[in-house]
């Protein structure tokens, strides 16, 4: 009896064990890098959000300079490149395993960009939980003045005053932020880079927004693509950004609530206290999305391995 011909259509589909070690070691040394380079500015972000005054980048900057040294722009990496690198390769497989698990759904038709928002906000769903106390160790440890904030002091000290509950302080807006943030992250990366490769074969004198064939160039639009939708995506989501860090900083014993961070926030500053420590956040986005993203595509170009060694056990359809 004559064998069954898969074709490389159906079989590209498929969530083999293979597409998944592909996605965890893109993902991970991708968002490794982009921690790495855009800490410094994170930290002057938290920064700016908890002063009480209207204070700029650059006078924000000086005193870290002069009080702490450089060492003060680092101040909290390890939280999020022992923690958040996971799982931020987390969110990007959940992201992929989603998109090919709806290309498998052949009742289900839907735009790659479409694609991305509505698997962009599942990831980010999932993500929370497992994000919530990261980001409430980073942004305390970011907020203190002290020499070098240690784990081990900070995580008991919270569990001790506030319980195991103020790991998860700011647990609700954190979702109010990343849900809909990561979708949008997503989302307009494809925008970006279909405008991108829209451009760029306008000026070759072709149409449509097929990828360029030149792989150099088309690392340089990816780039540009990543950075614009990093910084596209930080725009959006920043009021609310400060919100959660006034509430996952905060120490007192009843956590403020939204509404309570809102009208304080608004009566003491108007509407630019929701923007402040905007400028670092806007600086960092664009170069850490633009090479978490644009290495992310490269790094999968270079791992794709989906049409080869299909006898092989690696090669077998998980899902």
């Amino acid at each position: 009896m004559a064998a069954t011909a898969t074709s490389p259509h159906s079989q590209s589909h498929k969530i083999t064990l293979r597409f998944f070690y592909e996605q965890v070691f893109a993902s991970t040394i991708s968002n490794m890098l982009g921690i790495i380079i855009g800490h410094p500015l994170d930290t002057v972000k938290v920064r700016m959000q908890m002063d009480g005054t209207q204070t700029s980048v650059r006078r924000c900057l000086q005193e870290m300079l002069a009080k702490e040294g450089t060492s003060g722009f680092f101040k909290g990496l390890m939280s999020p490149l022992a923690a958040a690198t996971p799982f931020c390769a987390l969110i990007f497989t959940i992201n992929e395993l989603c998109k090919r698990q709806l290309d498998k759904q052949h009742v289900i038709r839907v735009e790659q960009t479409t694609k991305s928002l509505i698997t962009g906000c599942f990831s980010g769903a999932v993500g929370v939980m497992i994000y919530t106390p990261i980001e409430v160790l980073k942004c305390r440890a970011q907020a203190t003045k002290e020499e070098k904030p240690s784990y081990r002091k900070l995580v008991p000290k919270i569990i001790s005053e506030e319980g195991y509950k103020g790991l998860y302080r700011g647990c609700f807006v954190q979702a109010m932020r990343d849900v809909p943030g990561w979708g949008i992250y997503f989302y307009s990366y494809e925008v970006f880079k279909h405008l991108m490769y829209r451009m760029d074969n306008i000026t070759h004198g072709k149409t449509g927004t097929e990828k360029p064939s030149n792989q150099r160039r088309q690392v340089g639009l990816d780039l540009m693509a990543g950075g614009l939708a990093g910084s596209f995506s930080w725009f959006i989501g920043y009021p609310i950004d400060i919100v959660k860090t006034q509430i996952q900083v905060s120490t007192e014993k009843v956590a403020p609530s939204i509404s309570q961070v809102l009208r304080r926030g608004y009566a003491e500053q108007g509407i630019g206290y929701f923007f402040r420590g905007l400028s670092p956040t806007l600086i960092r986005a664009f170069p850490v999305n633009a090479v978490t993203l644009a290495s992310f595509d490269m790094l999968q170009r270079w791992v794709k391995h989906d049409n080869v060694h299909r006898d092989d056990p690696i090669e077998k359809p998980l899902l």
